[in-house]
């Protein structure tokens, strides 16, 4: 009997270390392997959400959380957590944009290929996971690398049909994934961007700096490029070519220091003047469906609270857009249904702008 069982540890051993080679795995990486998976299961479990201090780490803490969740069981078990989270716990919906840039950066370590983790991506909380991927992508690549290769990181990305939206994070992203690399240096990043070739990448890249400028405020850092005694900076000292894309992404920190005053927010972006006030009003417009929770009547009350007409068409402007651009195309009908007469026609020909 004892015999029997040497020999069968010794047949065990043998195939271990016959399976390893022709799988070019180590039998050390394939204990390592259990190990790492544990580990795993202990940082979820002291991780849970609802075990996070409700202090200035909250953020870290749910950020280890997600992570770990990504890599031991995937990207559709992290999304699937977090939009049950999101529903009954007010910090994780406020951070819902930053934790989806979690699980693309933790992703990004699983894919060999941008397309391949955008194909299983998720758009879910405004498309964070594809700026998370991008975002760890660059890391990889390094400051000289990504300066150099800037023109070709979105390249494998289809452009036809329904594959242009992956197109657009893709280049987007490289806003955020400057920022990353550059510890948040808008203004440098920006002058990166402008290196892009074509002007509609230039901008997508350079509206992704200004939103991880914004963010940054958020999601666990600190930015030095905003300024609640001067609620329209950086939007106010960038260059010319700069300031639409600033302003379309600033609305989000005004309404912020303002305590989610619409009304007021309508009267201080018509401080920074034409053509930019209207740019203003478009990113209200944004914030809109943000603060009104996705319901078309939540978000028609809010843009309701601009003081003039103009105000008030540019902010369903910027409802529309975001609404068609990362939510289903019905959203959008919804939302352009309430309004009456010449608003509505308006409305309708924004969303049918964007087919």
């Amino acid at each position: 009997m004892v015999l029997i069982l040497v020999s069968l540890l010794i047949f065990l051993s043998v195939a271990l270390v016959v399976l390893a080679f022709s799988n070019k795995v180590s039998i050390e990486s394939f204990f390592t392997g259990r190990k790492a998976s544990k580990e795993l299961k202990t940082t979820i479990a002291s991780s849970q959400p609802e075990k996070c201090p409700q202090d200035s780490t909250h953020f870290e803490c749910l950020e280890r959380y997600y992570s770990a969740l990504v890599t031991l069981n995937g990207v559709t078990a992290a999304f699937d957590d977090l939009r049950m989270r999101q529903e009954k716990d007010e910090f994780i919906r406020d951070q819902c944009h930053p934790l989806a840039h979690v699980i693309g950066r933790a992703a990004a370590m699983l894919y060999p290929s941008v397309c391949e983790a955008f194909n299983d991506g998720d758009a879910t909380c405004w498309s964070g996971y594809y700026h998370g991927v991008m975002e760890t992508t660059a890391e990889n690549i390094g400051r000289d690398g990504i300066e150099q290769q800037l023109n070709d990181m979105c390249a494998g990305i289809p452009r036809d049909g329904n594959n242009w939206l992956h197109y657009f994070y893709c280049v987007h992203g490289l806003g955020h994934d400057i920022m990353a690399i550059l510890n948040d240096e808008l203004f440098e990043s920006l002058e990166i961007c402008d290196t892009l070739r074509g002007s509609w990448e230039r901008d997508s890249c350079v509206g992704g700096a200004f939103m991880e400028n914004v963010i940054a405020d958020h999601s666990g850092h600190k930015t030095k490029y905003l300024d609640a005694e001067r609620p329209l900076y950086p939007c106010t000292d960038v260059q010319e070519r700069f300031k639409e894309q600033c302003y379309l992404n600033q609305s989000s920190y005004m309404l912020k220091i303002l305590g989610g005053d619409f009304v007021q927010a309508f009267d201080l972006c018509g401080s920074a003047g034409e053509p930019y006030a209207n740019r203003c009003y478009e990113s209200l417009g944004r914030d809109a469906v943000s603060y009104g929770k996705s319901e078309p009547s939540l978000i028609f009350e809010l843009c309701d609270k601009a003081i003039t007409d103009e105000q008030r068409a540019h902010c369903v402007i910027g409802v529309v857009d975001f609404l068609v651009t990362y939510e289903p195309k019905e959203h959008a009908e919804q939302f352009c249904a309430i309004f009456l007469g010449s608003l509505q026609s308006e409305c309708t020909a924004r969303i049918e702008s964007h087919l």
